[in-house]
């Protein structure tokens, strides 16, 4: 069985190999844009669409000769914008997202390499840009098909290289493994194993808050003395709380439960944990009363016992402090 696999490493570019990316991604986003108001200008007026063949084609004869600032980026990675913008289309005529929005300037940049890049020990070539220093913490497995190379909010570089791989397709199981969210354990499974819930959330709000505090506070108005060190200011604190929200999603990613191996087939039983929590915290549901889902599964509240404790004390504490005033 061929499976495609994707490896994302870590990419230090030059100053100079920086400004090539920047060119690159600016170009892929110019053309993003323009045929994103072409093809809709295009359906208002005559009411029939553009499809991937006719924007290609404007841009090699039109647009090209309009804007020769294009020439600088590849002429692949304009291709793939387009396709890009195509596949969105698609995607929201088949009810599988929402319209197609403009990209910005600001914020994660991307763009993709069908072929021409090329790999060794230490660095990748990229097309227009040249050899760039990579950190390959992994092996690459099976024949590289594209490249993406990528920058973050924070200035960081990444480049995933889709692979061609061939597997053994596993045999099916017919063992089944049941999946019980809870509010204290993040989950319960039927072989009685509790997952703890690691709240990289909850333990990251003091900073979160500290950052936010830091980026209101932070002006970017012409009337300030040195506007290019306000404007800089105000980027720094942006880029630190993107960080940190970064952070905080690479734990979450981490600390994701993976089903067991030996498992064929995993249920979950999805409750709304916030309405559970509510609904304890105010007396309507008691120790082994059945509970109705969303989807018309019961299951008993024993399971919940430790949770059911804890809601119990939250109730205390909001009676505490609605008999002295507080609330």
């Amino acid at each position: 069985m061929i499976i495609r696999k994707a490896f994302k490493f870590r990419l230090y570019p030059t100053t100079e190999q920086k400004e090539r990316l920047s060119v690159q991604f600016g170009c892929a986003r110019f053309v993003y844009n323009h045929y994103r108001a072409v093809r809709e200008g295009y359906y208002l007026d005559t009411g029939t669409g553009l499809n991937y063949n006719d924007c290609t084609t404007d841009l090699a004869d039109i647009l090209k000769k309009e804007k020769p600032f294009l020439k600088d980026a590849t002429a692949q990675v304009l291709q793939q914008s387009l396709m890009d913008l195509d596949k969105a289309y698609k995607n929201f005529f088949e009810g599988r997202a929402g319209y197609p929005k403009f990209k910005r300037k600001h914020g994660k940049q991307s763009i993709r390499f069908p072929q021409s890049f090329k790999i060794n020990a230490k660095q990748i070539y990229l097309p227009k840009v040249g050899w760039v220093k990579t950190i390959f913490h992994r092996a690459i497995e099976g024949k590289a098909k594209n490249a993406t190379v990528s920058k973050t909010k924070t200035g960081k570089y990444f480049i995933s290289i889709q692979c061609e791989c061939e597997i053994v397709e596993p045999a099916p199981k017919t063992e089944s493994i049941g999946v019980d969210l809870g509010l204290k354990h993040f989950a319960i499974l039927s072989t009685g194993e509790k997952v703890d819930n690691p709240k990289h959330m909850r333990k990251s709000e003091r900073r979160l808050t500290i950052r936010q505090r830091r980026l209101s506070r932070t002006q970017r108005t012409p009337h300030s003395q040195d506007v290019v060190a306000t404007w800089r200011s105000g980027e720094t604190a942006r880029e630190n709380l993107c960080r940190i929200r970064g952070l905080i999603m690479l734990d979450s990613k981490a600390a994701t439960p993976q089903p067991p191996p030996h498992s064929g087939k995993v249920t979950v039983i999805d409750y709304v944990l916030a309405d559970m929590a509510e609904r304890a915290a105010m007396g309507e549901i008691k120790h082994g009363m059945p509970l109705q889902t969303h989807n018309g599964r019961d299951a008993l509240w024993d399971a919940y016992q430790e949770a059911m404790d804890l809601c119990m004390y939250l109730r205390q504490a909001i009676l505490e402090r609605d008999d002295n005033g507080l609330l």
